[in-house]
C-alpha cells in the first residue's frame, strides 16, 4: 500500500512513538520502508522526541501550496 501511495506522488511521513516500550525491528523496518525517504521516518522514544518529530514535519511542509 505504501508503495502505491508513493508512486502516486504522495509524500508519506511515519513516526514510531514508544514512550519506553519495546518496538520490534520488523515494525521499525516497516515504518522506515513506508516513509517516502529516510528523512521522513522518525523514531520517538520520548515526548520531547515526538514533539521534535512533529516540528520537523511542520517545517518541511510549511511552504506547501495547494492549487486546483
Amino acid at each position: 500500500m505504501c508503495t502505491t501511495i508513493k508512486n502516486n506522488g504522495i509524500v508519506i511521513y511515519t513516526i514510531i512513538y514508544t514512550h519506553g516500550g519495546a518496538i520490534s525491528s520488523a515494525t521499525q523496518s516497516t515504518f522506515q520502508n513506508c516513509a517516502t525517504d529516510p528523512g521522513k521516518y522518525f523514531f520517538a522514544a520520548s515526548s520531547s522526541d515526538l514533539q521534535s518529530a512533529f516540528q520537523n514535519i511542520g517545517r518541511s511542509i510549511a511552504n506547501l501550496r495547494l492549487s486546483w
